[in-house]
């Protein structure tokens, strides 16, 4: 990758990302790349501006109460236990510019997204630029509005995705893979499940389809009398009150709130549901062909397990709890997005027309889920003009715009 190409990030973040997506090498650089494509993300959402309403707002209002000193910030934050998370706001708090949070944000997450797409692409052979459909398939079914302006429950996953897929595709070692897990939960309680997935994944290996279904009607359960467990759970007991907290962000979301009884029957909600519930369809289905005995790669069996199992608790959330169902899927997302290059893969083989038709389907729905992930970002945002400054021209976008 021609290093020639950064500077332009600063000056247009679209110019950049068509750039890369047009760029085709003989040889790609998973991690360059992948922190290029976040480099691109985190300029462009620089000029975000949220309103009152939503979580970035809340974050950045709680930024000055970590200017103190490194081992003082872990007693400042809002949270409880969330180690990593009051670390991550020290650091913008010291840089004194509070919008880095959300550039920070989109950083880390495309830059998760992206190494997982390349990085896959270039171990299996997908062909130059084979990691593109995948990426943007991702970059349309992931939420970009929880991603860069709610942040904690997403960065948690993503993380989570991150440290399977090293654990699966690069052989790293299941301790450190729990630890990133850890390391995840101390930004967000939710990403305990993913960590009790990874620990779980030999056992469900012995038999896939029985794991699925039992991780299904499990969480199905969950969801179902989550409500009535909780008031049983301390709230001042170890373990006991971080799995309190960890149900409570699965599940009280959906209750006694006016914009989650606004958004559970408003129509915009419902097509997200409908689309939500289609894109873990196509995951589903893509990741169930290496579920099979006779494909014989153990490494591609436990990513295609841990992405279904991941999707299945995910819809069995949604069908419970409409509004706050879907915390899991950027993981199944981001580790189901390398599959999309299966279809184009064979239909450059195959010749028939059957490969190209779900292909096209699949762009459609992902169109269609972009499209509503972008009206609820503009939804949150007090103007739209400067983040579309910054997409457009980068730091002189922010400069003169903001």
């Amino acid at each position: 990758m021609n290093a020639f190409l950064f500077p332009l990030a600063f000056v247009s973040p679209a110019l950049f990302l068509s750039a890369l997506l047009g760029l085709k090498e003989s040889r790609e650089h998973p991690v360059l790349k992948s922190l290029a494509l976040g480099l691109c993300a985190a300029v462009a959402f620089y000029g975000m501006r949220c309103d009152s309403s939503t979580d970035i707002y809340r974050h950045i209002a709680l930024l000055p109460a970590y200017n103190t000193s490194f081992l003082g910030c872990f007693d400042a934050g809002h949270y409880g236990g969330l180690y990593v998370w009051d670390i991550w706001c020290w650091i913008i708090e010291k840089t004194g510019d509070p919008y880095l949070l959300q550039c920070s944000a989109a950083f880390v997450g495309y830059s998760i997204i992206a190494y997982i797409c390349i990085d896959y692409s270039c171990r299996y052979e997908r062909g130059q630029a084979g990691w593109v459909a995948p990426f943007l398939f991702a970059v349309c079914a992931v939420p970009v509005f929880p991603l860069v302006a709610g942040i904690r429950s997403t960065m948690a996953v993503l993380i989570c995705a991150l440290s399977f897929y090293l654990h699966s595709q690069k052989e790293m070692p299941l301790v450190i893979a729990a630890l990133l897990d850890v390391c995840a939960i101390m930004i967000h309680q939710v990403a305990i499940f993913p960590l009790i997935f990874l620990l779980v994944l030999p056992l469900a290996r012995k038999g896939a389809t029985k794991a699925i279904v039992t991780c299904f009607v499990t969480f199905l359960f969950i969801a179902a009398i989550g409500q009535l467990i909780l008031p049983y759970l301390p709230s001042d007991n170890g373990v006991l009150s971080f799995l309190r907290k960890a149900l409570e962000s699965l599940l009280r979301y959906d209750a006694g709130n006016s914009w989650t009884e606004a958004n559970r029957n408003s129509l915009n909600g419902i097509a997200n549901r409908i689309s939500t519930i289609s894109l873990i369809l196509v995951v589903v289905t893509l990741s169930m062909k290496y579920l099979k005995k006779d494909e014989g790669n153990k490494a591609l069996f436990g990513l295609g397990l841990y992405t279904c199992l991941i999707s299945v608790a995910s819809m069995a959330l949604i069908i419970v709890l409409p509004v706050n169902g879907e915390r899991f899927l950027p993981t199944a997302f981001a580790l189901g997005a390398p599959f999309i290059s299966d279809l184009s893969s064979a239909n450059k083989k195959h010749g028939d027309r059957a490969p190209f038709v779900a292909a096209s389907v699949v762009a459609i729905l992902s169109l269609a889920a972009l499209a509503l992930h972008v009206y609820s970002l503009v939804y949150g945002l007090e103007d739209p003009s400067g983040l579309v400054l910054t997409c457009l021209f980068g730091a002189i976008g922010a400069t003169f715009g903001l």
